[in-house]
């Protein structure tokens, strides 16, 4: 997928020769320019049973498609997302690629493969996600207004009563490791979080029979908690990168 103005990936993909089972596509000028409604637009153009997500750097690993078909194929109608696991392929550019590098070790491999086999929300990852089409349709794919796409569709999914399974399988990108850019991510996350809780807490007594009473108590304080604790957090991982330093 590729938005209107990115003329640079569009010249670079004019010089590469794709797959003939690969294409690319445009998503038209709008109102928004976010991630999830790109999603959206090229959601109707997918056809197979199931849809992945992958962001435009990364490096999955070779197998990795057989064991989303596997997982899929030898798990029940409940199980509709598979979340992989996420890591960096220039942990060691600096200081800030530490930091990153702990905290995806810490959250793809301990915290939400944690979420998910206690029965909890999941908030998904933006990339290395496979949906079964069908239910994703049901759903009405992404939410195109929020920033954090992922998480908002994590929660969706647990309260239409839906699994996510994590699959053994990792996928490399590329850490951020300028400061500005770094500021910008996390504000955006920071704010993704802030409306994923503000759309979901509108119903509390709805949320609450969707989810039950324990996850509803530790959705209304994680995600809450992830919304106003990210900077507290960063400044922790910048300590411990420090101390891994060799």
């Amino acid at each position: 997928m590729l938005e209107d103005n990115d003329t640079t990936t569009r010249k670079a993909l004019c010089r590469t020769s794709l797959l003939t089972w690969m294409r690319s596509i445009v998503v038209p000028e709008g109102t928004l320019r976010t991630k999830p409604r790109a999603l959206n637009y090229a959601l109707d153009f997918a056809r197979g049973s199931i849809v992945g997500v992958y962001d435009a750097e990364d490096s999955p690993d070779p197998n990795q498609l057989r064991i989303v078909a596997a997982t899929f194929a030898n798990a029940g109608p409940q199980v509709v997302c598979l979340q992989g696991i996420l890591d960096y392929y220039n942990s060691g550019a600096n200081w800030l690629t530490r930091c990153f590098t702990i905290e995806y070790a810490s959250w793809f491999r301990v915290v939400l493969p944690g979420y998910a086999r206690m029965g909890l929300v999941v908030p998904l990852g933006g990339t290395t996600l496979f949906f079964r089409h069908d239910i994703l349709e049901k759903l009405g794919g992404w939410d195109a207004h929020n920033v954090t796409e992922d998480a908002d569709l994590g929660l969706r999914l647990a309260r239409a009563g839906y699994e996510t399974v994590f699959i053994p399988s990792v996928t490399q990108e590329e850490a951020n490791g300028r400061f500005w850019p770094w500021v910008k991510q996390r504000s955006r996350w920071l704010k993704g979080y802030a409306i994923t809780y503000c759309v979901h807490m509108r119903d509390p007594g709805r949320l609450w029979r969707d989810l039950g009473p324990w996850r509803f108590f530790w959705c209304a304080g994680a995600i809450r908690r992830n919304a106003v604790t990210i900077p507290a957090r960063a400044a922790d991982l910048v300590v411990l990168a420090c101390t891994a330093w060799p």
